[in-house]
């Protein structure tokens, strides 16, 4: 696996997030919308299955971004934290 530098890897997580709460904010729109057409509860629902795995993604992400802020307290910047919030933020996006 190619090491990233931790400055990319911020920038990546800063993007991760921000299509996290753009999915979640997608999902809240169509859920308040008042339409009983099919159509409304298939996107409805596809947006749901796609909000709730983005909100894992997000977690870690957010995660990355605080270990890798410089001023970040050592026992948040340590390899573990890295470690951990990189598998969260991988899994999230497995199909």
């Amino acid at each position: 696996m190619q090491e990233l530098a931790p400055e990319r890897l911020a920038e990546i997580a800063k993007q991760i997030a921000f299509l996290g709460g753009f999915s979640a904010a997608f999902l809240g729109s169509l859920l308040v919308a008042s339409s009983h057409r099919r159509a409304t509860a298939w996107a409805i629902a596809s947006a749901a299955a796609a909000a709730v795995p983005f909100i894992v993604v997000v977690v870690g992400a957010t995660t990355l971004l605080m270990a890798l802020s410089p001023s970040a307290p050592a026992n948040v910047a340590r390899a573990t934290s890295l470690t951990s919030a990189r598998v969260v933020t991988v899994l999230g996006l497995q199909p």
